[in-house]
C-alpha cells in the first residue's frame, strides 16, 4: 500500500509539472519535467530532483550559437553560462558578462614574475579622426621587374605573391601622432586561411622601411641589447647560438599550451565596434557602389603627398627601422581573388583588420580594423590605399621595460567612424581565454630564459638555412598549415604540442631562411623571442599551402633600397 501511494504522489508531481505546459511547449513557473516540455529543448534537472526540472535556454556550450567557441572577428553567444541562484543561460561572454573596467589580463611566459598586463579599452574623443591613418602609393610605372599591375575604369587587378613597392605615410594619432614615412614591400596573397578573422579573404603581407620618422625614435631596447652583446663573453655567445634551439622549442613549449596568441587576439579586438565597422560599411555600399574621389571622409591628402614622396627619398635616404605587418581584407565588399590575381574595385570601401610587429629597436605588436579604400590617378600611372583604422591596439611585450604610463601604454582604443554609430559602452572583445591567473604551468615552463637568446640568428641566414636544411624541411611546410588546423580546442598540453610537431620545427629550423623578420635599424638586435615567433608562425599559417615554402623562404624583402638607388643613378 505504501509503495503504491509512493507512486501515486509521484505520478501526481508529474502530472503537476505537465498541467502547467502552455502551447508551443512553455511552461508556467518554468518547471518541467521533461525536455521537449521547454521551448529551448532543456529541462535542466539537478542530481537530487529526479522527477522536476526548471527550463534553461543551455545545459552545456554545444547548446549555444558558437558551442563554446569564440573565433577571432566574431561575438556569438557561445558559453552557457549559470551564476548562483540563477538558470544557465547562452551568454556572448564565457563568464557572463563584459570585461569590466580593469581590462584584459594578458599574462607573457617571459613576464612570469610580474603579473599580468591588464589591457585596457580607451576611447579616442577627437572628431573625425580615426585612431590611425595610412596610404600606400604605388609608382605603377616603377615595379621590379615581373610586376605588372593592371588597371581599368572600375577595378585594379594585382599578382598575388609577387613582390610590390610602395611609399607610405602612417601616423597613430592615438599614440602621441607618431608619425612616419618610408617603403613598404608587399606581396598580395589569398588568406582564406586567417588566424586574424574569420570572414578574411585576401591580404598583404608587407615589410616596412622607415626613412622618416617625426621626433626621437626610441631605441632603448636596441641600446641594451647591444650594451649586453658588447658585455657578454665569447663562451656564452657559442651557447646562445648552439642553444637556439633548446631555447626556441621550450620558448614555443610555454606559449603554445598557453593559448598566448588567442589571448593577445581577444585582448587586441572589440568585436562589437568591427561588426557596428561592417554594417556600416555595407550600408554605404548599399547607397552606392563607388564613393565620390576625394572624397573628405575618406581621403587622406596630405598622407597620400608624403607617401609619394618617399618613393623620392627611397633614392638616397637609409632605412632606420624595420616592421613587419600584415593586412587582411574581408569578404563582401567586392574584392575578387583568381588563381593568379586580386583584383579589387576602385572608389568602393572595403573592411580592413591589420597585423603590425616591431622587434627592432623597440618591441611591441598590435592590431588595427579600419576601412580601406582604393584610388587611381590616371595621370600619373599610380594606385593608392588610403587606410583609416577606427581600433588600435599595441602591446610592449619587451620584459624589461615598463610601458604602463600615459600616454603611450599598452592598450585598446576605439575611435568613432560615424555619428550614426556610436561607440558603444559595452566592452565587446570576447573573453574565451580570459584568465586571471596564469596556466599552473606557465611559470614553470618560462625556464627557457635561462638559455641566452642568440641575437645573431637572422643575419646569419645564409650560413643556418644551408642547402641540407632546405632539404630537410622540405615537404613539411604543407603539413605544418595542415596540423595547425588540426588542433583541438583543449587544455591538454601535451596534446597541443604533438599536434603541432612540425609546425614547430618548420618555425625553428627555418626561422633564418627569408629575410623577412632581418632587422634594418642593425644587426644582432633581433633572436627568436615571442614576438618572433608570432609572427614567423602567422607568415606560415596564412599563406595558402601551395606556396607556403616560396613565400616563407623568399629574400626580396630588402631589395628596395638596391631598386630606388640604382634608379636613382640612370
Amino acid at each position: 500500500i505504501m509503495h503504491i501511494k509512493s507512486m501515486y504522489f509521484l505520478l501526481l508531481i508529474s502530472l503537476s509539472a505537465s498541467s502547467r505546459v502552455r502551447a508551443g511547449g512553455e511552461l508556467n513557473e518554468e518547471l518541467c519535467s521533461r525536455d521537449n516540455q521547454c521551448l529551448s529543448g532543456h529541462c535542466l534537472k539537478e542530481w537530487h530532483s529526479f522527477w522536476t526540472g526548471v527550463c534553461c535556454e543551455c545545459e552545456t556550450h554545444d547548446d549555444c550559437e558558437g558551442k563554446g567557441i569564440s573565433r577571432p572577428g566574431e561575438l556569438p553567444k557561445a558559453f552557457c553560462y549559470q551564476e548562483e541562484g540563477t538558470k544557465k543561460f547562452c551568454s556572448k561572454w564565457k563568464h557572463g558578462k563584459p570585461i569590466d573596467g580593469n581590462g584584459y589580463p594578458l599574462h607573457l611566459p617571459s613576464k612570469a614574475n610580474k603579473g599580468p598586463d591588464w589591457i585596457r579599452r580607451f576611447i579616442h574623443e577627437v572628431d573625425n579622426e580615426p585612431a590611425m591613418s595610412q596610404v600606400w602609393h604605388w609608382d605603377l610605372n616603377n615595379q621590379p621587374e615581373g610586376t605588372t599591375i593592371d588597371v581599368n575604369e572600375t577595378h585594379v587587378s594585382i599578382p598575388l605573391y609577387t613582390q610590390t613597392l610602395a611609399g607610405y605615410s602612417r601616423t597613430y594619432h592615438v599614440f602621441g601622432n607618431e608619425h612616419e614615412t618610408g617603403i613598404a614591400t608587399s606581396t598580395f596573397m589569398s588568406n582564406q586561411y586567417s588566424i586574424i578573422s574569420t570572414k578574411a579573404y585576401a591580404g598583404m603581407t608587407e615589410k616596412y622601411h622607415t626613412l622618416t620618422y617625426d621626433g626621437v625614435l626610441p631605441t632603448s631596447r636596441a641600446d641594451r641589447i647591444k650594451e649586453e652583446l658588447r658585455n657578454r663573453p665569447a663562451k656564452m655567445q657559442r651557447r646562445a647560438e648552439q642553444g637556439y634551439k633548446v631555447r626556441s622549442y621550450a620558448q614555443m613549449g610555454a606559449l603554445i599550451p598557453a593559448k598566448v596568441a588567442d589571448t593577445f587576439l581577444e585582448a587586441g579586438q572589440d568585436q562589437v565596434h568591427l561588426e557596428s565597422l561592417r554594417k556600416y560599411v555595407k550600408g554605404l555600399l548599399l547607397e552606392s557602389s563607388t564613393i565620390k574621389v576625394n572624397h573628405d571622409n575618406f581621403w587622406l591628402p596630405s598622407w597620400s603627398a608624403e607617401a609619394k614622396e618617399a618613393l623620392e627619398y627611397a633614392k638616397s635616404y637609409k632605412s632606420i627601422k624595420s616592421e613587419n605587418h600584415c593586412k587582411h581584407f574581408e569578404d563582401g565588399y567586392g574584392i575578387v581573388v583568381t588563381d593568379t590575381h586580386i583584383e579589387i574595385p576602385l572608389n568602393s570601401p572595403w573592411v580592413t583588420l591589420g597585423g603590425e610587429t616591431a622587434t627592432s629597436p623597440e618591441y611591441h605588436m598590435g592590431f588595427n580594423t579600419g576601412i580601406s579604400i582604393a584610388k587611381y590617378d590616371t595621370e600619373k600611372n599610380s594606385l593608392e590605399f588610403h587606410y583609416k583604422a577606427y581600433q588600435q591596439f599595441r602591446y610592449y611585450a619587451d620584459p624589461e621595460e615598463d610601458r604602463s604610463e600615459e600616454p603611450i601604454q599598452s592598450a585598446l582604443w576605439l575611435a568613432q567612424f560615424s555619428p550614426e554609430h556610436p561607440i558603444s559602452d559595452v566592452d565587446g572583445r570576447s573573453d574565451q581565454y580570459y584568465r586571471l591567473e596564469p596556466y599552473w604551468y606557465q611559470g614553470m615552463l618560462a625556464s627557457y630564459k635561462k638559455i641566452p637568446i642568440d641575437y645573431s640568428i637572422y643575419d646569419r641566414g645564409n650560413d643556418i638555412c644551408d642547402k641540407k636544411v632546405r632539404e630537410k624541411l622540405s615537404g613539411k611546410w604543407d603539413d605544418a598549415k595542415l596540423e595547425q588546423a588540426q588542433v583541438q580546442e583543449t587544455d591538454n598540453v601535451l596534446e597541443d604540442l604533438m599536434d603541432l610537431h612540425s609546425l614547430m620545427q618548420i618555425l625553428v629550423d627555418g626561422a633564418a631562411c627569408s629575410n623577412f623578420m632581418k632587422a634594418d635599424f642593425g644587426p644582432n638586435t633581433t633572436g627568436f623571442g615571442t614576438l618572433e615567433f608570432f609572427v614567423s608562425a602567422h607568415l606560415i599559417l596564412e599563406f595558402d599551402p601551395h606556396v607556403t615554402e616560396e613565400m616563407a623562404t623568399k629574400q626580396f624583402w630588402d631589395d628596395w633600397d638596391t631598386f630606388y638607388k640604382n634608379t636613382a643613378s640612370i
